[in-house]
């Protein structure tokens, strides 16, 4: 996953891994949380702007 500059297009920092496959990805209504599902690793990516460069997943493994 890659933050983009919205006035530039231009990258910012480094690419963060997030899983294998990505197939869907969703924003926050406040524009503050990216969430970036991985079906095949049962789990979602969670980035925060007020924290770039970090990444958080919620497990959605079938119990």
């Amino acid at each position: 996953m890659s933050a983009i500059d919205a006035n530039t297009n231009a990258g910012v920092g480094r690419p963060i891994p997030v899983g294998s496959d990505p197939a869907a990805i969703a924003v926050s209504p406040d524009n503050r949380v990216v969430y970036v599902a991985h079906p095949s690793d049962s789990k979602i990516a969670v980035f925060r702007s007020d924290n770039p460069g970090t990444v958080s997943f919620i497990d959605i493994k079938p119990r």
